[in-house]
């Protein structure tokens, strides 16, 4: 017999394996990992080869006449996996030597005969099944199962169901062959067994949402599930598939929600009541411009006689009513109170004339009007407060005519003296000097260039027409964003910057200044509105910015197809220094990828361009995802996480939170030592999670650490390569998130870096 070239580790060991070796019944056979056969039994040469065969060094598909491409996937599948495949015809079993080096695999054969040995057909189909789904099963969010026979026993279960099933002291191993009753408390009650004895006979699926289950030790559970029949050989019992998915959470949540609203409908009812004793008027309407409320006095001040009158769209308002300020000039339908308070302003005491077309009659009202939200802040109803003034604004307009002329003549005095000194003091830029109710008085050159208006407009709004102005991203501008809007409103601003498009059609990007001129009594009586032209400076900006960009989008398209290549690459070699080189390659162009994704977020966040869409997720499945996509490319076996199950979820924007894990991960990886582990670790404090990456490497000086998040910093004692942007990347992304970092690190033990984000509500973690 030939000698295997394996070590063994003594001599008694040596005798007792041999003649196991050389007495079992079963044919056993040791294939290398070449395929060829190294050493074989008695048995095997009996049953298995035919008499002339040379059977030692020969390969195995020359000695098996059925040889199988598909056990070459199986013998695979064996080695990497270091488990043994068994089958009702034989087993394979993977053998190593004392150095857990591979030597090859064992066959077992069991029965007699000519090498056909190999998986039947519905047999192999299974295997293949197992093989390919087992992962897919075991991780799944959904509860899945399969029970056999009339009696259900449990044949296999992943672990969200074993979690369901309330069976904490059983693991997976003893789980199975227990039955349905004894798994799931209340199965008989609920129906669900009588269920699987239907989808028995009939063999049509069951599905079921909102199904009730009692006995549980949690309480009632609701659950959506579904029972189908497998398909299975006549002479074997039949296989269930059970699916199931538990909504109990969401169940009780809409139970609340109807026991609020019930609440609610008692306390409108409540504040009706008070509603209607009030003498001012009280309008509320709906999302949908749709008057839902008025109260008694709301109908006698606007003028209706029915409630039904009053319930109508904002349409028939508008229709009806023409809406003036106190200078008679009408206020366009976006700036009606009921508008403004639909769309979540807040404000006092508006004074508007009403012109009632219907009954030919006019009065002056004040309207008080505030937004109502919900408890999630959502915007669901506005509301109005009316009071008739028209009798006691009368009176205060004719006090005011009385005080008019005697301003008037102040006033020209002191105006004279001062636009001559403004013109000289702002000569350079566009200028205009306007009243504080928006009428010009005066306009400079350079502003009429700038805004290409021929002549000389009357009013700021001539100068700067809303409509054709826009934020600087070119975007619409609410009426309460315009400079006219503001100055009514007595607010002043310093270069906030405007997109102009002019009557020619061409557009300027102007930076706007308003400021008050007082008199000496500390009175506003003018306003000075100074132009400034940047649409030069941001062509500039905008070329650099389509430049990098252009070069981003070049370069990133090659650097996936080099990684994706070289992942694959590495997957797929067997030679121990391709797959080196693969890593290495794939390695380098993540960095090169980094790098020029940092240069992409730093542009827009200096830009202002950055726009989050946040989630809220579970970061450690985020982090432990975001490792294992990242296999073969970053060295992820140094990586250790602690975490806690009982931690709340994180709002986050996912492709930000990927770019910040990136950068801290690869940065205390780059800067300890080879081997060395990088810990991640979360702690909730309050309405944060805090996260520390923690390495073991040189450590920063005391006198670089307050720089570390700096643009382009980089501490040179570490001797890495590198472009000082992902720190400092990472920094303005987590403040984005409303979140802050910081470092503490000793020399010679290590570094650790913190940042924090925001806590979100465990029942919409997504």
């Amino acid at each position: 017999m030939e000698q295997s070239n394996a070590p063994l580790s003594s001599p008694e060991e040596t005798a007792v394996l041999e003649s196991l070796f050389q007495q079992a019944a079963e044919g056993m056979v040791l294939i290398g990992p070449d395929y060829t056969v190294r050493k074989y039994n008695p048995s095997f040469a009996q049953q298995y080869v035919a008499p002339q065969q040379e059977i030692l060094g020969a390969k195995i598909d020359t000695i098996f006449p059925d040889w199988e491409p598909v056990l070459v996937w199986i013998c695979a599948q064996v080695r990497e996996s270091r488990e043994p495949f068994i089958d009702r015809k034989m087993k394979i079993v993977p053998v190593f030597g004392s150095e857990r080096t591979f030597i090859g695999w064992m066959f077992v054969l069991r029965g007699t005969g000519n090498g056909r040995f190999f998986l039947s057909t519905p047999h192999r189909k299974r295997h293949f099944e197992q093989f390919l789904s087992a992962v897919a099963l075991q991780n799944t969010p959904v509860g899945t199962a399969v029970f056999k026979g009339a009696s259900l026993r449990l044949e296999w279960a992943n672990p969200v169901c074993r979690e369901f099933m309330e069976e904490e002291e059983l693991s997976e191993a003893n789980a199975l062959g227990h039955v349905l009753s004894e798994l799931i408390p209340g199965a008989e009650a609920s129906g669900l067994t009588e269920y699987f004895h239907q989808v028995a006979e009939t063999g049509e699926p069951y599905l079921a949402s909102d199904f009730r289950i009692d006995g549980f030790k949690r309480g009632v559970v609701y659950c959506h599930l579904a029972i189908i029949r497998l398909e299975s050989h006549d002479h074997e019992e039949p296989l269930f598939l059970f699916i199931i998915i538990d909504r109990t959470d969401e169940f009780k949540t809409k139970k609340q929600t109807e026991v609020r609203a019930g609440i609610a409908e008692t306390g409108l009812a409540q504040m009706e009541a008070v509603m209607n004793s009030l003498t001012e008027g009280i309008i509320i309407i709906n999302l949908q411009r749709q008057i839902v409320y008025t109260n008694p006095a709301g109908l006698e001040i606007i003028g209706f006689r029915t409630s039904d009158e009053a319930l109508r769209s904002i349409a028939v308002y508008q229709a009806r009513f023409l809406l003036k300020d106190l200078s008679a000039r009408p206020l366009p339908t976006n700036d009606w109170p009921l508008i403004r308070a639909l769309r979540g302003e807040t404000f006092l005491d508006l004074e508007l004339i009403v012109d009632d077309l219907k009954e030919e009659r006019s009065w002056i009202g004040s309207f008080s009007g505030t937004p109502v939200r919900n408890r999630q802040e959502e915007l669901i109803f506005g509301v109005v407060a009316i009071r008739d003034i028209t009798k006691a604004k009368q009176a205060e307009q004719e006090r005011e005519k009385l005080l008019a002329s005697e301003r008037q003549a102040r006033l020209d005095v002191e105006r004279q003296a001062l636009q001559k000194q403004v013109l000289l003091d702002h000569i350079g830029e566009g200028v205009a000097l306007v009243m504080p109710d928006g009428h010009l008085l005066l306009t400079n050159k350079v502003a009429l260039e700038l805004t290409g208006v021929q002549e000389q407009p009357e009013t700021l709004e001539g100068l700067l027409p809303s409509d054709a102005l826009q934020n600087k991203d070119g975007k619409a501008l609410a009426q309460s964003e315009v400079p006219t809007t503001w100055l009514k409103g007595g607010v002043f601003f310093t270069e906030e910057e405007y997109l102009l498009e002019r009557a020619d059609g061409s557009q300027r990007h102007l930076l706007i200044s308003v400021n008050e001129v007082k008199d000496r009594t500390g009175q506003v009586f003018m306003v000075l509105v100074t132009l400034r032209d940047v649409t030069e400076l941001r062509r500039l900006e905008q070329t650099k910015n389509d430049y990098l960009q252009m070069v981003s989008h070049d370069l990133r398209s090659p650097l996936a197809v080099i990684l994706s290549h070289a992942q694959l690459l590495g997957l797929i070699a067997r030679d121990s220094r391709i797959c080196n080189s693969a890593q290495a390659i794939a390695t380098s162009s993540l960095r090169m990828s980094n790098m020029i994704a940092d240069l992409v977020d730093s542009t827009r966040l200096e830009s202002g361009q950055m726009v989050l869409k946040t989630t809220c997720l579970d970061l450690e499945w985020f982090i432990r995802d975001y490792l294992l996509r990242m296999q073969g490319v970053m060295e992820i076996e140094r990586i250790q996480i602690s975490g806690g199950r009982s931690l709340p979820p994180v709002i986050a924007d996912l492709d930000r939170l990927e770019r910040i894990i990136a950068n801290f991960i690869s940065n205390a990886l780059k800067y300890s030592p080879k081997g060395t582990a990088v810990e991640v670790s979360f702690r909730a404090e309050g309405e944060w999670m805090v996260v520390a990456i923690r390495d073991q490497g040189k450590g920063i000086k005391a006198s670089d650490l307050p720089h570390v998040f700096d643009r382009f910093f980089r501490v040179r004692s570490l001797g890495e390569e590198g472009i000082g942007l992902g720190l400092y990347i990472a920094k303005n992304l987590v403040e984005a998130h409303g979140g802050k970092v910081w470092v503490e690190s000793t020399p010679g033990i290590g570094s650790t870096f913190f940042f924090t984000l925001p806590v979100g509500d465990r029942e919409t973690k997504k």
